[in-house]
């Protein structure tokens, strides 16, 4: 059934790559050259669709528009890419690899989702460079952000000081951060995050560049324009340090903290009342877990 599959796909993307070349006029400054395939990886199995290819007269990377009008992404279809980014995200890159194998006719290996991952990472970086401020001005928007210890291999490690008895490293500090906004309440009148207004941030990198980030791209969600902006944190180092980055003077609201460190009470508290929301953020900042 999947090659009965996989035949039925591969005619349907060349069908349409043959019509398209036929109807396509070459661009000024490039040359028509014989056609050449690409091998297609879908979740029926792979294949290869040919199509025409363009070369530059003054040299450089040539082009096969046809890879666009087929919607591939590094030579996956729509589906590949979309099972991919949500496997690459909760498994290893060889757990992710074997479990796609084993469910479908697919043939990524570990190596390719080590790729394709930083193929993905690199298309977002650029993706999030030319993003605008955004033009609304936001009720309330939250920035969230923290850290975690990613393990390492040893190369990476090199130089680095670990916290435990023998000094070693393991890890690396993950930094990890968030805007979303609000605009309701539930029932409880508790707020209810605006669904789709998340984007994240993620990065290895030291505090200080992370907090220039994390306030970059408060900006760029309105954070000057915004009633109200609430920091989201857990108390621990990073908190300290970002706060050097704060937001827009006078707009950053830290009273809404849900501290790992913190009992309920002092954590509704913080929620509820937004007079002392300050003195609450620097109670918990100090461990204090006092009401």
């Amino acid at each position: 059934m999947a090659r009965i599959g996989t035949e039925a796909l591969r005619t349907v993307l060349q069908d349409r790559a043959d019509r398209a070349d036929a109807q396509r006029v070459t661009p000024p400054g490039m040359t028509r050259e014989r056609r050449r395939p690409v091998w297609v990886r879908s979740l029926l199995g792979d294949f290869q669709v040919w199509r025409a290819y363009y070369t530059r007269h003054g040299g450089g990377d040539g082009s096969a528009p046809a890879d666009s009008l087929l919607n591939l992404w590094s030579s996956c279809t729509p589906a590949t890419a979309r099972i991919f980014s949500k496997l690459v995200a909760q498994m290893p890159f060889e757990a992710a690899a074997e479990l796609l194998r084993d469910t479908t006719s697919a043939t990524l290996s570990g190596r390719h989702f080590h790729r394709l991952t930083a193929e993905a990472g690199a298309a977002a970086r650029r993706w999030t460079a030319g993003r605008k401020p955004s033009a609304e001005a936001p009720d309330t928007l939250y920035i969230s952000y923290d850290g975690i210890g990613t393990p390492m291999r040893k190369e990476c490690l090199a130089g680095r000081r670990g916290r435990g008895p023998d000094g070693k490293a393991r890890t690396r500090e993950m930094r990890l951060g968030c805007a979303f906004t609000q605009t309701s309440v539930d029932d409880d009148g508790l707020p209810v995050r605006d669904p789709g207004s998340t984007t994240y941030l993620a990065g290895l990198l030291p505090a200080d560049r992370f907090g220039r980030a994390v306030k970059a791209e408060a900006v760029r969600r309105g954070a000057r324009k915004a009633r109200r902006v609430v920091v989201l944190s857990d108390g621990a180092n990073i908190l300290r340090e970002n706060r050097r980055h704060e937001l827009p003077q006078g707009r950053a609201h830290p009273g809404l903290l849900p501290c790992r460190r913190a009992p309920p009470r002092a954590l509704q508290s913080a929620l509820r009342r937004r007079q002392g929301g300050n003195r609450a953020f620097q109670a918990l900042e100090k461990g204090s877990t006092a009401r």
